[in-house]
C-alpha cells in the first residue's frame, strides 16, 4: 500500500492534529497550545503538548513526539501507509488505487473471504439457542460475545450452502483452513463448535478458533492451521482490541486461550491478549514492545503454565521489558479466579506480581536438592536465563540477587557462569545503539534550526548545498525547494522523513519546536543569522576534518607525490591556512 506525496500531503493538511488527538484523549487549552496527560506513559501532571499552529505533538515527560501520522501510528499500532489510510477515511478523502502485486491482491481477497465466513458464524450463533446457552453458562455476557464477534458452526454441512450462495470456491476455504475435503464432499473444520474469530493487529480476520459443544469431542479446542494469512507465532489473540488500553496503561496481560482473554476483558482488564497454542515468541515480543513497557504473565497454575512462562522468558529477557508473573494460587486459571473472586481481588494479585527473574529463581530452586550440590545445579540451570539478559547493568543486578538468593558470593556465581559446559540461547542479541557521529550531530542542528526559523534559509542556501549533507540531504533539499517557491515550511511535513532509527532526533526536533520562540524583530533576526553563520562554519569544519582523515588514510596506503600534495592541502585547509 503505497501513496504518492501529493495524496499524503492532502491527508496531512486535512487532518487537524488537535481534533485527531482529541478523538483519543481529552485536551485542555494552554495558551496557544493544548495539553493533556500523555497517552504513551503514566503520569499525574500533564506534560503532553499539541501545537495547532505547527501541527505537531511532544511529551516533555517521555520524549515522544511527531505529527498527526506518527500519533495515529503509535496509538493504533499501525504502519505509516495504514495511518495515512485511516486518516484519509476519517477526512472523507477518496483513497487512490495503488499498484498491488498478484500476491497482495490475493491476500486482500482472502481477507474479504474470512470476513464473510466470520459473519456466517455470527449469524448462526444468533439462530442457535443451544450455542447461546453454552456461552451463557460459561459466564460470557451477550455484550462480550458481540464485542469479540463470537459465532457458531452448526453440525452438518451448512457451510456448503454458504459457499454456494456466496460464490466462494471451496478450494479457497480449504486453503484458508475453514474446510476439509473427503471423497464425497466438503466439511466445515469447526462443525459443532463455538467460534472465536482471530484477528491481526489491523483488525482483519486471519483465522478461527473453535470450542466443542460436546464434552466428548476428540479435541476440546481447535485452531486454524497456518495459512497465507495466519502464522500463530505472529498473532496474539485480541491484541486488536487490547492495544488502546495497552498504550494507555503501558501494561499487557498475556495469557493462554480464548476464555481467559474474554473473561479478563469482561471484568475490566481490556489490556489482555493471548498466545494461540504456542509459547510466547520473539515476534510476539516485538508486537508488544510497540505498545507497552511492562508484560504480566497470567498463565494457568499448573506445570504446563509454568513451562510456558519459562520458555517465554528467554524471548523477553533480551528486550529489557519489565516482566512479571501473576501467581493465582486459589484457582486453576484466571477465568475461574475472576468468576470466583472478582476484579478487586485480581487487582491485588497484579500488585503482588513477582518479577520474572524472581519467579524463575523460585521455580528452579524447588527442582534441586537443598545442599551445596543443589546450589551449583541451580546456578547452572539459571545460567540460561542470566545469559539471555543483554544489558550489562541488569545482568549484574540479577547476578547479585541470585547470589543473595542462595547465600553465596557474587564471584562464585560469576565464576559458575564462565564454565564451558553452559548451554546458552544466543539467538536473540540486542542490537547495539547506533552511534551518532559529529557529522550527524551538526546536520541535525541545521535541520532543527531551519524548520524552526525558515526565514533564515537564505543564509544556508548561499553556503551549503543539499547534497553536502550525508544524513538529511532529502530534507534540506525539500526545504530549499519550498523556500524558492515562497511556500510554507511546516515542521509536521518533515516528520515522516525521519524513520525509526531517528526516533531520538524526532523527539529533539518536536521538543525544540515547542521551546523556540517564534517572535521576530530586527534584533532577534540578527541573533539568528549569527547563529546560522556559526552552524555553517561548524559544518564546514566537520567536512574539512573528514577530508583530512580521508587523505591521511590514502597516504598510509600510497605515499605518491599526488596523494601527498592532496594531504598537505587538506591539512592547510583544516588549520585555516
Amino acid at each position: 500500500m503505497g501513496f504518492n506525496f501529493d495524496f499524503i500531503e492532502k491527508v496531512r493538511v486535512s487532518s487537524d492534529i488537535v481534533k485527531v488527538v482529541e478523538s483519543y484523549i481529552p485536551l485542555k487549552k494552554a495558551g496557544v497550545n493544548y495539553t493533556a496527560l500523555c497517552p504513551f506513559h503514566q503520569e499525574k501532571t500533564p506534560s503532553f503538548f499539541v501545537s495547532p499552529q505547527k501541527q505537531i505533538y511532544h511529551c516533555f515527560g517521555c520524549g515522544e513526539g511527531g505529527n498527526v501520522f506518527s500519533f495515529v501510528m503509535k496509538m493504533e499500532g499501525v504502519s505509516f501507509p495504514e495511518a495515512v489510510k485511516l486518516l484519509a477515511e476519517r477526512a472523507h478523502i477518496p483513497i487512490p488505487e495503488t499498484k498491488t502485486s498478484p500476491q497482495e491482491k490475493r491476500k486482500k481477497y482472502c481477507y474479504s473471504v474470512m470476513e464473510k465466513v466470520k459473519n456466517f458464524y455470527v449469524e448462526n450463533l444468533k439462530k442457535s439457542a443451544i450455542a447461546r446457552s453454552f456461552i451463557q453458562k460459561r459466564g460470557i455476557t451477550p455484550e462480550m460475545a458481540k464485542k469479540f464477534e463470537m459465532g457458531y458452526s452448526p453440525e452438518g454441512n451448512h457451510i456448503n450452502v454458504f459457499f454456494k450462495k456466496t460464490g466462494i470456491k471451496p478450494e479457497i476455504l480449504e486453503e484458508l483452513g475453514v474446510l476439509y475435503r473427503t471423497t464425497t464432499t466438503w466439511h466445515d473444520k469447526f462443525s459443532g463448535r463455538i467460534i472465536f474469530p482471530i484477528k491481526d493487529v489491523s483488525n482483519r480476520v486471519v483465522a478461527f478458533g473453535g470450542r466443542a459443544l460436546r464434552e466428548n469431542a476428540r479435541a476440546k479446542y481447535l485452531n486454524s492451521s497456518e495459512t497465507l494469512l495466519f502464522h500463530k507465532s505472529f498473532i496474539l489473540y485480541a491484541l486488536n482490541l487490547a492495544k488502546s488500553e495497552m498504550v494507555a496503561t503501558k501494561k499487557a496481560l498475556v495469557t493462554e486461550g480464548y476464555m481467559d482473554v474474554l473473561t479478563l476483558h469482561q471484568f475490566g482488564f481490556s489490556n489482555a491478549c493471548g498466545v494461540l497454542g504456542t509459547a510466547l515468541t520473539q515476534e510476539h515480543v516485538y508486537l508488544l514492545k510497540r505498545f507497552v513497557d511492562n508484560i504480566y504473565f497470567v498463565f494457568d497454575n499448573d506445570l504446563a503454565g509454568i513451562e510456558a512462562v519459562l520458555r517465554g522468558a528467554l524471548k523477553i529477557l533480551p528486550f529489557e521489558i519489565a516482566s512479571f508473573v501473576i501467581k493465582l494460587e486459589k484457582a486453576k486459571d484466571v477465568d475461574e479466579f475472576l468468576h470466583r473472586f472478582g476484579s478487586p481481588q485480581f487487582k491485588k494479585e497484579i500488585e503482588k506480581a513477582v518479577p520474572l527473574m524472581d519467579f524463575i529463581r523460585q521455580i528452579l530452586i524447588a527442582r534441586v536438592p537443598s545442599n551445596s550440590q543443589g546450589k551449583a545445579l541451580f546456578v547452572k540451570n539459571l545460567s540460561l536465563y542470566l545469559s539471555a539478559i543483554t544489558n550489562p547493568i541488569i545482568k549484574e543486578e540479577e547476578i547479585k540477587r541470585t547470589a543473595q538468593f542462595i547465600d553465596v558470593s557474587v564471584d562464585s556465581v560469576k565464576q559458575s557462569l564462565k564454565e564451558p559446559d553452559r548451554v546458552v540461547d544466543v539467538s536473540q542479541k540486542s542490537i547495539p545503539a547506533r552511534q551518532i557521529t559529529k557529522r550527524e550531530k551538526i546536520e541535525r542542528e541545521i535541520i532543527i534550526f531551519l524548520l524552526n526559523f525558515p526565514e533564515i534559509v537564505d543564509e544556508f542556501y548561499k553556503r551549503i548545498k543539499a547534497e553536502n549533507l550525508k544524513f538529511f540531504s532529502d530534507i534540506l533539499s525539500q526545504i530549499y525547494v519550498l523556500s524558492s517557491q515562497g511556500k510554507e515550511i511546516p515542521v509536521s511535513r518533515f516528520v515522516d522523513l525521519l524513520q525509526e532509527e531517528y526516533d531520538d532526533f524526532l523527539s529533539d526536533l518536536t521538543r525544540r519546536s515547542f521551546e523556540e520562540d517564534s517572535f521576530s524583530d530586527k534584533t532577534v533576526i540578527k541573533k539568528r543569522k549569527e547563529k546560522a553563520r556559526i552552524l555553517i562554519e561548524r559544518f564546514k569544519r566537520v567536512l574539512d576534518e573528514e577530508k583530512f582523515q580521508q587523505e591521511r588514510e590514502k597516504l598510509k596506503a600510497d605515499a605518491s607525490d599526488e596523494i601527498l600534495k592532496s594531504y598537505i592541502e587538506a591539512a592547510k585547509k583544516l588549520k585555516g591556512g
